[in-house]
């Protein structure tokens, strides 16, 4: 009887683990050598190492006041209890906009990806956009979305380690990429985008039957996972490309889509024509596991908000897609652009409003059943993480 226990906590650490790291992994790979391609090598690694730490403390706000709920609170009802209606409607603008930046992001690269990829049948943007909403339309709602992510997720997985393959022997150490700081503002929103596991903490807590030291290795294990994915991602790119002239990384930084120039330019520079079709499919991976989950969450999301008032699943569908498929349907090339507002909103509802929502319940009188180490340090860093990356995206935005 310990060892079947012992096995099935050992299977719920590892699923916990799995997705933590599923749900951090996805579109932020295709963003990230377009948005941190003049950004220097050092920047890169620095900037990626503390956008983890900071997500990682974030993390653990979430964690401290989702524990004082039942394991039914989602962060809706945390910020509402903490702060009274002003949280609520905070909670419920910054997760609305966020998951709507996110769907028009992803869809505008899965229609451009549908265009790329049945090219012979003439396919153009518009019917790309349209099969994209009809499919979401009817998978969102669904118990079929699960498995579709899982082999998608499976499917970006074989993809990676194919392209880690066939750049790995083609590295060359002596490409010289000065770090460009001046590009902070485009590379922390990606960066601490790629890292925005928190809104699963509360699920995680149910799945692990309410077991907080299960939770908090998984967090650690969990996030460390994608932080060595995406260094070897970022430093292979870099090692494999001259910072300027042809076939360089600054011709990477003018492109809107992974697909575009970077393929292109690594088959140029190296002579690898698997290169074209390897990244094509990565995009496509990447981009339909993090559609599929963002959609789910929007579906649920508007479902909830609206319980009382009895809408069938054609007008909560309708409510949640029909807005981001309008703004992709007259800026198809949205994908970046709609990413780099997402980053500040990110840092609103994941790291600002956690933070938040444990200095209203501890004002309260109230204990919760976790407390976050070093309070007095972390909240305040993490709180001025989230502001500067805000402002330097808000900056950056209005250029």
């Amino acid at each position: 009887i310990r060892v079947s226990s012992w096995m099935t906590s050992w299977a719920r650490q590892l699923g916990a683990i799995s997705m933590i790291a599923g749900t951090s992994i996805g579109a932020a790979m295709v963003a990230m050598p377009i948005s941190m391609a003049t950004f220097g090598t050092g920047a890169t690694v620095v900037t990626l190492i503390i956008s983890w730490a900071g997500m990682l403390m974030a993390s653990f706000f979430m964690l401290e006041s989702n524990a004082f709920f039942s394991k039914s609170a989602n962060l809706v009802t945390m910020s509402e209890y903490a702060m009274g209606k002003s949280g609520y409607w905070i909670c419920i603008t910054a997760y609305l906009l966020l998951l709507y930046c996110l769907n028009a992001a992803y869809l505008a690269e899965f229609s451009a990806s549908l265009v790329g990829l049945f090219s012979g049948f003439h396919l153009d943007t518009v019917g790309a956009l349209i099969f994209s909403v009809v499919l979401i339309f009817f998978l969102a709602p669904s118990n079929r979305s699960g498995t579709i992510a899982t082999v998608m997720l499976w499917g970006l997985v074989l993809t990676y380690l194919m392209i880690v393959g066939a750049l790995t022997p083609t590295i060359n150490l002596s490409y010289s990429h000065p770090d460009n700081w001046s590009d902070i503002g485009r590379a922390f929103p990606i960066c601490i985008l790629a890292f925005g596991y928190q809104i699963i903490i509360p699920s995680l807590r149910r799945f692990l039957d309410d077991d907080i030291n299960s939770l908090k290795s998984a967090i650690y294990i969990g996030s460390s996972i994608p932080l060595a994915v995406y260094l070897i991602w970022m430093l292979l790119v870099m090692y494999n490309l001259p910072a300027t002239g042809p076939n360089s990384l600054q011709s990477i930084a003018i492109s809107n889509s992974l697909r575009e120039i970077l393929p292109e330019a690594l088959a140029s520079q190296h002579g690898l024509d698997i290169i074209h079709p390897l990244f094509h499919w990565f995009v496509i991976f990447a981009i339909s596991t993090s559609l599929v989950g963002a959609s789910v969450s929007l579906f649920d999301f508007v479902r909830d908000w609206l319980k009382n008032f009895n809408q069938n699943q054609f007008i909560i569908s309708a409510i949640a897609f029909l807005p981001p498929a309008i703004c992709v349907l007259f800026f198809p090339k949205l994908f970046i652009i709609a990413l780099q507002p997402a980053g500040a909103l990110v840092g609103v509802l994941l790291m600002i409003l956690p933070v938040l929502n444990c200095i209203g319940v501890r004002l309260k009188g109230e204990v919760s059943p976790y407390q976050v180490p070093y309070f007095t340090f972390t909240a305040p860093v993490v709180v001025l993480m989230a502001l500067v990356m805000i402002i330097l995206d808000i900056m950056h935005l209005s250029q």
